[in-house]
């Protein structure tokens, strides 16, 4: 194994990394290793592709940048690391004038990837004090990660994919003048959606960012008595249109409402329909076939 892979591997980088050269910086007591993207086989031509640092569309190089640019890795034992490179900018045709993407760090950071997603998940699990002083970074630096860090995760996950059970319910704040309309997994226990307001409208908007075929995934709903709700729920997910009118409907506003009387009442009349329609189209049956198909002659 040569000696620039056996590094890339200690320091933690991909395939799309070339370690160039390591060296050990007396003055800071830290690793400095000089890295750059590995080349991208494009036609005859093996050559790295440029491409926007906050969207990734490629993109004609602009310039050289502020020239080499270092970011802070992981320690290496009692040492600090720090990953330097070339950072050119680019024209990007949506975002302008801005830096290129590199493999090993996220836009706008002077962190490198592991050394993020590592602060993100200790300040999950430990102590302030201890972070702060394991990795040798301020307070101020752990909040940037964190944001960093759930901003990409919100723009790559879809936090409504696998929703089956939730719960909608509405908080107030501001001593009870504001209201939020929040939206709950039941199977998770996590907060998928949250809306300004308490009205039908507001509930709305979390169903059209849902769309019609995730509606139609949607096998439990719970909620307090706000009558709204039902009205919302009813058209998005039962299809009603929320018009107050038919014995789903009733039954649906009912059971949200645990309003029980009524929920029976319901179930006894949709019961009742159906026996109806079976004898009526029984009757039909008898009428139309009764003098000539042997489905009806054989009962005489």
């Amino acid at each position: 194994m040569r000696e620039a892979t056996i590094w890339r591997r200690v320091l933690g980088l991909g395939e799309d990394t070339v370690v160039e050269a390591v060296e050990y910086d007396h003055e800071r007591d830290a690793v400095v290793a000089y890295v750059r993207p590995r080349a991208i086989k494009r036609t005859r031509k093996r050559r790295y592709v440029l491409v926007c640092g906050r969207c990734g569309t490629p993109a004609p190089k602009y310039d050289g940048g502020e020239g080499t640019r270092e970011w802070r890795g992981l320690d290496l034992g009692e040492c600090k690391l720090y990953l330097e490179a070339d950072a050119p900018r680019v024209s990007c045709p949506d975002h302008g004038v801005t830096v290129a993407r590199v493999p090993w760090a996220r836009h706008g950071s002077r962190l490198t990837r592991d050394m993020e997603d590592t602060v993100a998940w200790l300040a999950c699990r430990t102590a302030k004090m201890v972070l702060v002083a394991l990795l040798r970074i301020t307070w101020r630096t752990v909040g940037a990660i964190v944001d960093r860090v759930v901003a990409e995760d919100r723009a790559r996950a879809d936090p409504f994919d696998g929703l089956r059970r939730i719960g909608i319910d509405e908080i107030s704040y501001k001593r009870g003048h504001r209201y939020l309309m929040v939206v709950v997994d039941h199977d998770t226990g996590r907060l998928v959606w949250a809306g300004k307001g308490r009205s039908k409208d507001t509930l709305g908007e979390f169903f059209d960012l849902l769309g019609e075929k995730r509606c139609k995934r949607i096998k439990l709903v719970s909620a307090d008595a706000a009558e709204f709700i039902g009205a919302v729920v009813a058209e998005f997910v039962a299809g009603t249109g929320g018009q107050g009118a038919g014995l789903a409907y009733q039954i649906l506003m009912a059971g949200i409402q645990l309003n029980i009387p009524r929920l029976f009442a319901a179930l006894v009349l949709i019961t009742l329909a159906g026996v109806a329609f079976y004898s009526v189209a029984l009757l039909l049956s008898q009428l139309a076939l009764g003098h000539w198909h042997e489905s009806e002659l054989g009962r005489r």
